[in-house]
C-alpha cells in the first residue's frame, strides 16, 4: 500500500497504484486513506483525479466529501452509464441462468447509485440537474420503494456505498 501511495503521489501508474491502494484500504476498513489521497490528487493533478474518481467515490461518499464528489459527477453521462447496465442486467436475469438473484443486485445496485446521484447533486445545490435525474429514474424502474428513496435523495439524504 505504501508504494502504491508513493505511486500516485510521484504521479507513476496513477490508476493502476490508486486501484491498488483503495483495494488494500478497503480491505482494511480504512477507507479514510483512500479519500486523504483522493483530496490531495485532487489539489496537485485534478486530471489524475478524474481518472480514478470512480474508484475514490465509496470512500468519498463514506467520508461525506460531497462537495469533491459534487465536483466530479459529470451526470447526464453517468446516468445513461448505470441505466445502460441496469437494462443490460435485466435482460440477464431473463436467463435461468442468472435469474432472480441477478435481477434483485441489479435492481439494488440501481437504486444505490441513481439516488446517490441525485443526492449529490441535491447536497451541490444543483437542484434542477437532482430533479431531472430522479424523474429520468422513475421512468425507468417503477417500483414504490425505489421512488421514496429518489424523495430522500432529492432532499440531500446520501444512501451509503452498496455494495
Amino acid at each position: 500500500r505504501d508504494v502504491a501511495q508513493m505511486n500516485v503521489v510521484a504521479g507513476k501508474d496513477v490508476p493502476e497504484s490508486f486501484h491498488d491502494l483503495a483495494s488494500i484500504n478497503n480491505q482494511l476498513g480504512e477507507q479514510s486513506k483512500t479519500k486523504e489521497l483522493f483530496e490531495a490528487l485532487d489539489e496537485k493533478d485534478p486530471k489524475a483525479a478524474k481518472k480514478v474518481f470512480g474508484l475514490a467515490q465509496p470512500s468519498l461518499i463514506e467520508g461525506k466529501a460531497y462537495s469533491l464528489v459534487g465536483k466530479y459527477v459529470s451526470p447526464k453521462n453517468d446516468f445513461a452509464n448505470m441505466r445502460e447496465g441496469y437494462r443490460q442486467g435485466k435482460k440477464l436475469a431473463d436467463d435461468d441462468r442468472f435469474g432472480e438473484r441477478h435481477l434483485d443486485f441489479v435492481n439494488r445496485r440501481f437504486k444505490n447509485d441513481a439516488t446517490t446521484l441525485v443526492a449529490i447533486l441535491a447536497v451541490n445545490d444543483r437542484k434542477k440537474e437532482a430533479e431531472e435525474i430522479a424523474a429520468s429514474a422513475r421512468a425507468e424502474w417503477d417500483d414504490d420503494s425505489f421512488h421514496a428513496a429518489l424523495e430522500e435523495a432529492l432532499k440531500g439524504v446520501v444512501p451509503d456505498p452498496w455494495p
